[in-house]
């Protein structure tokens, strides 16, 4: 549990670190994205409750 605590807090600190200076170089570039839905169907379960897992899959290009 330790670990992970710290792993949480050096990837806090990462993306505090990385965050402004990516902002400044992706200021200028234009992205557009795309994003996907859809419902996949657990058949190896044969239960009571739901089995359906909800996907979204979203895509980003530069240009």
């Amino acid at each position: 549990m330790n670990t992970l605590k710290t792993g949480l807090l050096l990837a806090a600190a990462l993306a505090v670190a990385i965050g402004p200076a990516s902002a400044v170089t992706a200021a200028g570039l234009d992205y557009k994205c795309a994003s996907s839905t859809r419902e996949i169907d657990d058949t190896s379960y044969d239960g009571p409750w739901p089995d359906n897992w909800k996907v979204t899959m979203r895509t980003c290009a530069a240009r």
